[in-house]
């Protein structure tokens, strides 16, 4: 069973792209990188998670719950550490969150939500195809494709119709791939991937509630509460970028970067 489990996921992470091998080994590399000496000192786990991924350049998907002891200070020293144990023992400060590396991206969660029904991240998608469209269009397609099956719309009165537009920016462009037999979670951890949105943030609130069709309700980083009718909710961010202050941070710089383009990522707007 265990060997079975293992093929299913290596043929899972060579079906998300053709170069998935080599992220896979680039993050390992990072993963097993020696550290002398490091000092993390953040306002919360979630911005203590985000400046450990921009200084080492690890792609990440974050899944958190917006409680009390999340938002407390985060504050560590390690000495003759790899990137690895700081990222595990941060992680194991925080009672019930879990730490697993999977599609070349490193993921943080509560435990047992890889196998909660009830987390729209496990979702099975049949088929997801992006062709020469960008990133973050291709992202809310995904998520109006959800929320037909998360939260349903009320039926339309008589000569209404949805409106609306959206922007792509910084960090964004066109991507042509193709996903199947996937679930949410995979397709996200693609689209972070795809461009320069090197990690995703899930965020829950303290308070666990439902939508009509028994899915987590998910809360907004900017707006906070979100109706029924917008879930879920997911943001797609560069690293350098404070998801906590919304705004890039000068301080958080790459420690593997190795060219001008690289470094500029990090600056603030």
């Amino acid at each position: 069973m265990l060997v079975s489990s293992l093929l299913v996921m290596l043929l899972l992470q060579v079906g998300l792209a053709t170069e998935a091998p080599m992220q896979g080994e680039k993050l390992e590399k990072r993963l097993e990188a020696k550290v002398e000496e490091y000092t993390l000192s953040e306002d919360s786990f979630l911005q203590a998670l985000t400046r450990v991924a921009t200084e080492f350049e690890l792609p990440m998907g974050i899944e958190w719950v917006k409680a009390p002891e999340t938002v407390r200070k985060v504050q560590f020293s390690w000495q003759d550490a790899t990137v690895h144990e700081i990222l595990q023992s941060l992680v194991k400060s925080q009672q019930g969150y879990g730490l697993e590396i999977r599609n070349a991206v490193v993921h943080v969660f509560p435990r047992n939500a890889t196998l909660d029904p009830r987390s729209f991240l496990n979702l099975p998608i049949d088929k997801f195809e992006v062709e020469n469209d960008y990133v973050q269009f291709a992202s809310r397609r995904l998520q109006n494709q959800l929320r037909r099956v998360v939260a349903p719309p009320l039926p339309a009165k008589p000569g209404s119709g949805d409106a609306g537009s959206w922007a792509t920016g910084m960090g964004d462009r066109k991507v042509t791939f193709k996903l199947e037999n996937v679930t949410v979670r995979d397709v996200l951890d693609k689209l972070s991937l795809a461009a320069d949105f090197k990690f995703w943030v899930v965020t829950y609130p303290e308070k666990a509630t439902l939508t009509a069709r028994g899915f987590y309700r998910t809360l907004s980083l900017y707006t906070g509460l979100v109706p029924d009718e917008d879930q879920p909710v997911w943001h797609l961010l560069q690293w350098g970028y404070d998801p906590v202050l919304k705004d890039f941070r000068p301080d958080w710089k790459s420690r593997t970067a190795t060219s001008s383009k690289e470094q500029r990522r990090v600056q603030p707007r």
